[in-house]
């Protein structure tokens, strides 16, 4: 049996300043089914928005 041994090393969990975010919508009809509609990844909440007003 191998043994292992674990110390505590300080860290840090931040967001990365140089990833865009993404947005996304997906239709659904109720549980029980799924329509299948999707925007696609935009790069700005309005775009989806739109997306889902058509």
């Amino acid at each position: 049996m191998t043994r292992r041994v674990f110390r505590y090393v300080p860290y840090v969990i931040a967001q990365d300043a140089g990833a865009a975010p993404e947005y996304a919508a997906r239709c659904v009809s109720g549980d029980e089914e799924d329509r299948g509609a999707e925007s696609g990844v935009r790069g700005h909440p309005a775009q989806v928005e739109e997306w889902q007003r058509r």
